[in-house]
């Protein structure tokens, strides 16, 4: 039989043409060819090609043995091995496509801006919930410089990893001063000062003063000595010299009173706000001042003004100005997120956030309540947030006491904001238990058995043995009296009247105190005031009455219900 000629063939499957791989130490194989199903021997030659990936480009074989009946079997070899080597390429490329590292390297912003984070944070597709910002005020730092970063330079921010910036928010406006004493220096040594210190608040004016150089410092107000914060107004006076002239605000010379009595309106374009407002407050006009942001303009700087500058008008006539309040803010409603989501929202968009703790029918730490909720705001503005601190907890006071039950509602009631507006129904049962007990406690209509918690709003109904106990009202009103006892399910009883020296007249000297049964009457006397001396008009004391037979008198009174909590024990 004749020898069979050299074929290269692919050696990576196994299965039509069930190839061994190179390195695995077989040196023949044999391969049954589905095509022909004839027997074709194969053995390793020395030569084979392996990339950089592990992948075997070319495998040579030589072929023995070969019988086949069929020509086309090296073509259909050939076409086999060249669909098996793009596959196992197209799974390497995508593997190593897939296996790219996507994480980004957090660089240092040191010396660096809000503006600066945000750039980096969009250039890097870093997502919004990987990235935050919080202010504190620092003396040195400008507003906005990056003071520190949580993760660390040249680290990588890995998925779940939150990159927190802290930011400048500049001087801390409230820090307080002492003014100095400004005499003899001149009006660039005292705006050295007030830079020095941060102030925000400063504006100049002009006096002519013979006695004190041009330019040199006249006045201040408040007064040298006085604490100040650096965000309050403050008004330096300096002397034009021997002029004949004004006083004025700087920087326009030009606003003052003509001789006809008119007032001539400034340019306010030249004014910061304080300088308006100072103006404003010592001319004879009506000022007033409108806000409005501004997506281009800087925070209290100017946008119009009416009348227009160099208008002459009247005393009293009015004068608006209108000033950038800040960057606009679109409001987002976070009723029902976290007070974290809020915060973080808030220091975002450079807000005020302000969390009251109330009860409301939400898990505890959920906003429940926004103000403003929608619209626009300027930056800075301050937003109050209602943050749950969950459902309101009522304690079972089944086998206790009424005055405890009462108690323990006035209290809560009393808490977060006065949210949590329980009411309570008292109904009273014969009982051996002592008078007062709490034989049953229903919320909500539901019978309560241990601690539960409920909505705010909700009615508490205790049912009490035998009676209630009445307190010593002695000191308050008759109709804050009575208001009492018509609560309790109780009437007036005998009223008397006595003069005092301590207790004003219309209110309690005295009243019955202690444990009584449902509908009894609760006898009580009632001040007429200090006893005529003979200075003033004689009162006359009324005669004892008795109320019962009055229609004042509530001889059946149903279940009341109250949410005034400051009334009820």
């Amino acid at each position: 039989m004749a020898r069979a000629k050299k074929r290269s063939v692919c050696t990576m499957s196994h299965n039509v043409h069930n190839r061994g791989h190179p390195c695995c130490g077989i040196d023949k194989m044999k391969i049954i060819c589905q095509t022909s199903a004839r027997n074709i021997n194969f053995k390793h030659s020395s030569a084979t090609n392996v990339n950089q990936y592990g992948i075997i480009l070319t495998v040579k074989r030589e072929v023995t043995n070969m019988s086949v009946g069929n020509a086309t079997m090296k073509t259909k070899i050939l076409a086999g091995v060249a669909g098996v080597l793009l596959v196992a390429l197209g799974v390497t490329g995508g593997y190593l496509l897939l296996s790219k590292d996507k994480t980004v390297t957090v660089p240092d912003f040191t010396d660096q801006t809000r503006t600066d984070v945000l750039n980096w944070a969009d250039e890097n597709k870093v997502p919004d919930d990987q990235l935050t910002f919080d202010y504190k005020y620092d003396e040195e730092k400008d507003k906005d410089a990056v003071l520190s970063q949580s993760i660390n330079p040249d680290t990588k921010l890995q998925d779940g990893d939150v990159l927190n910036i802290t930011l400048s928010d500049g001087a801390d406006p409230e820090t307080m001063f002492i003014l100095p004493d400004f005499s003899g220096q001149t009006k660039e040594q005292v705006e050295a000062w007030f830079k020095e210190h941060k102030f925000t608040g400063v504006s100049y004016q002009d006096k002519t003063d013979t006695s004190v150089p041009e330019g040199t410092f006249v006045s201040i107000n408040p007064l040298e000595g006085k604490t100040v914060r650096r965000k309050d107004t403050i008004i330096v006076t300096l002397s034009t010299g021997g002029n004949n002239g004004t006083a004025n605000v700087t920087p326009n010379p030009d606003s003052s009173s003509s001789a006809d009595g008119k007032i001539t309106i400034p340019d306010f374009s030249q004014y910061t706000y304080a300088q308006a407002y100072q103006w404003g407050s010592t001319t004879n006009v009506k000022m007033s001042f409108l806000w409005e942001t501004s997506k281009t303009q800087e925070a209290n700087t100017f946008i119009r003004q009416n009348p227009a500058a160099g208008t002459k008008v009247n005393p009293g006539d009015a004068v608006t100005a209108t000033y950038v309040s800040g960057y606009p803010v679109n409001l987002v409603n976070m009723v029902g997120k976290t007070k974290k989501d809020a915060e973080s929202w808030c220091t975002t968009n450079k807000l005020n956030p302000v969390f009251v703790d109330v009860y409301a029918a939400a898990d505890a730490g959920k906003i429940v309540s926004m103000n403003p909720s929608a619209g626009i705001v300027p930056e800075t503005a301050t937003i109050t947030f209602g943050v749950s601190a969950g459902y309101v907890p009522i304690n079972d006071f089944t086998g206790k006491t009424q005055d405890e039950a009462l108690a323990y509602i006035a209290d809560i009631n009393s808490k977060y904001s006065a949210s949590a507006g329980i009411k309570y129904v008292l109904n009273g049962e014969k009982s051996t238990q002592p008078i007062g007990t709490v034989l049953h406690q229903y919320t909500n209509g539901v019978e309560q058995k241990g601690k539960v918690f409920c909505a705010p709003g909700s009615t508490i109904s205790l049912t009490v043995s035998g009676g209630v106990t009445v307190p010593d009202m002695a000191g308050q009103t008759e109709e804050a009296f009575l208001a009492k006892l018509a609560q309790l399910n109780l009437g007036p009883g005998t009223r008397n009247e006595e003069y005092s020296d301590t207790v004003p007249a219309g209110n309690l000297i005295w009243n019955e105190t202690g444990a009584k049964n449902l509908y009894d009457k609760v006898a009580y006397t009632i001040s007429i005031g200090v006893m005529w001396d003979g200075s003033q008009e004689q009162v006359q004391p009324t005669p004892a009455t008795n109320p019962e037979s009055t229609p004042a008198a509530t001889e059946e009174t149903s279940s009341t219900d109250t949410s005034d909590g400051s009334s009820e024990g």
